[in-house]
């Protein structure tokens, strides 16, 4: 039986991996879910940087499904990116490049119905709080890292009344924010809640058993919501088995 591991923003950092994999054994059958900002799409296409990461993970037994973060490009932007339908009915897509097959980019709202009748679903997204510090000092930003209203209504459409045995994002509903995880001395009203907010009207059009999201660096597992029955888990450094979850 494949298993399923689940961990938070990598950003490029993929050194760990090949021991880890060692460690617990891993086939390319094995799935790593990568809450955003994985950081593979990050440097462009010819980039050394990008070439070395997407090398690294290649020779890693192991098969990555990343959510899509703010600090990182939509896979369907890059030349050369293809894509395979999942999902009932085959509606939704995982993106890969053939020179890469055992990383795959979870298209943003993509439902996916596991063997075992298990449901996911994946939402990327979020706004950068540095985005102006970006900016300022010339480093790469992503003007579509949010998603647009066509976006969420779409996805908004697609998935409500639904139940999901897990949720995958990136940032999380505008209720679960972490404050104290939030940049000393930025001013917050500056920084757009559209997704927060948009995530915060799924979490109440939906039902789920567990809610994984990362975006805030650091480790929070097993919040309970008693309303709801479920659990949310935010994840930086931590790598979990979720196979039986």
């Amino acid at each position: 039986m494949s298993r399923i591991y689940v961990t938070g923003d990598t950003h490029g950092d993929f050194d760990w991996l090949s021991k880890w994999c060692e460690e617990n054994r891993t086939t390319k059958d094995d799935k790593l879910i990568i809450l955003g900002d994985a950081g593979i799409l990050f440097y462009g296409a010819k980039k050394k940087k990008e070439i070395k990461t997407k090398e690294t993970i290649s020779d890693c037994p192991i098969t990555l499904w990343c959510v899509r973060g703010n600090h990182e490009a939509r896979p369907q932007s890059r030349q050369g990116i293809k894509h395979i339908k999942i999902g009932e009915g085959q509606r939704d897509i995982m993106f890969y490049e053939p020179s890469y097959p055992n990383i795959y980019y979870a298209q943003d709202g993509a439902v996916m119905t596991l063997e075992n009748g298990k449901r996911f679903l994946f939402i990327g997204g979020a706004y950068s709080a540095d985005k102006d510090y970006r900016l300022a000092m010339r480093w790469t930003w992503f003007e579509d890292e949010e998603l647009d209203d066509h976006e969420m209504t779409d996805i908004q459409n697609k998935i409500a009344g639904q139940f999901f045995d897990c949720v995958f994002t990136h940032t999380c509903p505008l209720s679960w924010r972490p404050f104290d995880k939030f940049i000393p001395g930025l001013d917050e009203s500056k920084i757009s809640q559209r997704m927060e907010n948009f995530l915060e009207d799924v979490s109440n059009s939906i039902s789920f058993s567990h809610w994984f999201f990362g975006h805030y660096h650091c480790d929070r597992l097993g919040i309970t919501l008693d309303e709801k029955n479920a659990k949310v888990h935010m994840l930086y450094k931590k790598v979990i088995d979720i196979t039986n979850a």
